[in-house]
């Protein structure tokens, strides 16, 4: 089902390229791959309500007002609309004949209709979010995390999600009837994560034929939107025996010819000599010396560490495993209790952690501390621990051993 003529497709390209961009830019990837690696639940459902949702709402309000970018957000989940970022499901009043499962078998099927099965003859498939009016453009959206696997994996992944969204735009409209709201969308957008340690998503849909890549839009009205975009060496940085020679992919896009863009090649692990050579350069005198004081104390604190292409990380080792609460760049210092920390900490602890460490700077929101729904926190500047270097990082000390205590006590590590 292609949109009608007169719908804007050249308008909802731009828009969902505006959307990737954001999603891009505003994600930070090494906590989004720290929260996914370290999960022992549903990682899917924590990266989407703890990353994806609040960013998509975001960039609806860049054009809507807060009301009317409510009431265009429709998602599956309950967190979303327990946040007020969504005002209800994206679910169809309607069953369907067939699933959004590519490869079942008409053997298969013949059972369920027949009444041979157990499973039930008509399903319903809920996308993980839409959008509606007032929002431009009427958009159905798939959400794949891929977190670990090869070049055939991922490109086995890449076709059942791209399947699944053609089988949304399948679907005919429907009316709004009671709890459900109308079934009625131009386009289909898939957006897969990569939270993989060797990239192998982001590589496999650089490599797929560029005739597959233009007409998932140009046919289909589906926009394949492979994340992360901005921090691909970070996911490279971290995979072993990975060719690090730069590499050239085809890239194409509605209605332009195809070009051949280089990758640019893996980058090595930040060491504590460089992170320190970067802030000199990258700050004032004053702000330097700061930066410097907090990765010396951490360097001293007895704390495990793990350099990436842009940061050095320090946190928790639990059964082996690295769970990091700090990461320091060049400029900014970020503290976030990762999803896997805030599971088995427990809302009460949760929130006590947060209000500990904001009792030295401003990690988290004001209005976000007491709240133990509210994970994200902020990147303050090296400034804000004018003073405080030493009390910060015997801050973050206590507050490892609580979350290793916690971890330790929920999983049994």
């Amino acid at each position: 089902m292609i949109a009608d003529s007169n719908t804007n497709r050249e308008g909802a390209w731009k828009f969902l390229k505006g959307l990737e961009q954001h999603l891009g830019k505003n994600i930070n990837h090494s906590l989004v791959v720290q929260s996914v690696q370290g999960s022992k639940g549903n990682y899917e459902s924590d990266l989407v309500n703890a990353f994806i949702l609040p960013k998509i709402s975001e960039y609806l309000q860049q054009t809507l007002s807060p009301t009317e970018a409510y009431k265009a957000f429709l998602a599956e989940s309950g967190d979303a609309k327990k946040k007020g970022l969504a005002s209800g499901t994206p679910a169809s009043a309607h069953r369907h004949l067939f699933t959004k499962v590519l490869g079942v078998s008409a053997k298969t099927l013949v059972k369920t209709w027949w009444g041979t099965s157990k499973k039930k003859p008509l399903s319903q498939s809920c996308p993980d979010w839409a959008l509606r009016l007032p929002c431009p453009h009427k958009v159905v959206f798939e959400c794949k995390v891929f977190r670990k696997g090869g070049m055939d994996a991922a490109r086995t992944e890449l076709v059942k999600s791209i399947y699944q969204c053609f089988y949304y735009r399948g679907q005919p409209k429907v009316p709004a009837s009671g709890k459900h709201t109308g079934w009625d969308y131009d386009y289909a957008c898939l957006v897969a994560y990569d939270a993989s340690h060797k990239g192998c998503l982001v590589k496999a849909w650089k490599d797929v034929d560029s005739k597959v890549a233009k007409e998932c839009w140009n046919a289909s009205n589906i926009f394949v939107m492979v994340l992360p975009i901005a921090t691909e060496a970070d996911v490279a940085a971290n995979s072993k025996g990975v060719n690090r020679e730069a590499v050239s992919a085809t890239v194409s896009t509605p209605s332009q010819p195809t070009e051949k863009r280089k990758i640019a090649p893996a980058a090595n692990p930040l060491t504590n000599e460089k992170l320190v050579e970067q802030i000199r350069a990258k700050n004032s005198p004053e702000i330097a010396q700061i930066g410097e004081a907090v990765l010396s104390q951490f360097m001293g604190s007895g704390l495990k560490s793990r350099g990436l292409p842009s940061t050095v990380q320090f946190g928790a080792d639990v059964g082996g495993s690295f769970m990091p609460l700090v990461s320091l760049s060049n400029a900014q210092v970020w503290f976030q209790i990762p999803m896997r920390a805030v599971r088995a900490l427990g809302d009460e602890r949760f929130v006590s952690c947060k209000q500990t460490i904001n009792t030295i700077a401003t990690f988290y929101r004001p209005e976000d501390v007491s709240d133990p729904t509210k994970t994200n926190a902020l990147t303050p500047r090296y400034g804000v621990l004018d003073g405080k270097v030493e009390a910060f990082v015997q801050t973050v000390t206590q507050i490892v051993q609580t979350v290793r205590a916690a971890v330790v006590e929920s999983e049994g590590e």
